[in-house]
């Protein structure tokens, strides 16, 4: 019998240099947070067969490759942070349903936003961004570049529905950092005043006095769960992704609802955030909601 051993930071790794970024971000949430770090590799949904018809040596080179991998970033998430607990595992499953798999609600998934080979070095992987769309805990996505100034504002995208528990994230992620959380939200001159082309100044102040009120109303349970975190909040109008893109270039983490989609040909995690993840300047946090 296995002991439930609480929430864990579980990081993706994976012979690349994003998976290597990926993993220092993740072994310093860690120790922040004050949770064991899980090093797992997904080697492959192959890796059973080719035991069964590879030789011998060929298995054991394969083997030996996967487990030195993960002796090798133990040995990196422990070299600054001794007192770490760290753990590896070895996936014989594709990374998307081995991750997803392994991870339970309470943990935080991490992983590199690309990766390993060409074709995936192009884009934000479609592995990072199934995981983002289908796994039960949140997901965090680190950029090539890493992470940004330390005490650097929070993010928080908040929509007009936000759930209340990716504001709850994200004012937990303000106070394990001691740092500011800022709030943002964009409306839509389309969405507020369909059939008008233009809105007179009055009725731009009075949208954003409106769209003031819904969003401290949205943040009222979390600042008095967390009162040591300063807030601002931030109107604008336009496209929802732009503040969070332009917020992210001196920000530590932005985060946003994976609001899970399901209509007919429309991107599994919406269009914002698909966006965001491509351009932000640092670590994305995603967390999921239906």
């Amino acid at each position: 019998m296995t002991t439930h051993e609480g929430p864990r930071v579980v990081v993706g790794v994976d012979p690349s240099e994003h998976a290597a970024t990926a993993l220092d971000w993740a072994a310093d949430e860690a120790q922040l947070r004050g949770w064991p770090l899980r090093i797992v590799h997904a080697r492959g949904a192959g890796a059973a067969r080719l035991a069964e018809v590879s030789s011998q040596h060929q298995w054991d080179e394969a083997d030996r490759a996967a487990r030195t991998l993960l002796d090798d970033t133990e040995r990196r998430a422990r070299e600054d942070r001794p007192a770490l607990p760290v753990r590896t595992d070895l996936v014989d499953d594709a990374p998307l349903p081995g991750l997803i798999g392994f991870v339970r609600p309470e943990d935080l998934l991490v992983v590199g936003s690309r990766g390993h080979g060409l074709v995936a070095s192009l884009v934000v992987g479609s592995v990072s961004q199934g995981l983002a769309a289908h796994a039960a805990c949140p997901v965090v996505v680190v950029p090539d570049r890493g992470a940004s100034l330390p005490g650097a504002a929070v993010v928080l995208g908040v929509g007009p529905d936000e759930a209340a528990d990716t504001v709850a994230f994200a004012f937990a992620e303000a106070a394990w950092r001691g740092a500011p959380l800022l709030a943002v939200r964009a409306w839509s001159l389309v969405s507020a005043y369909p059939g008008l082309a233009t809105a007179s100044a009055e009725e731009r102040r009075g949208r954003d006095e409106a769209e003031s009120e819904q969003l401290d109303g949205l943040l009222s349970a979390a600042r008095e769960a967390h009162p040591g975190v300063a807030v601002r909040t931030e109107i604008s109008e336009g496209a929802p992704d732009a503040p969070l893109v332009s917020a992210s270039e001196d920000a530590s983490l932005p985060v946003l609802g994976a609001q899970r989609e399901h209509a007919r040909f429309a991107p599994p995690l919406g269009r914002v955030v698909q966006h965001v993840l491509h351009q932000a300047q640092c670590p994305v946090a995603l967390v999921p909601h239906t």
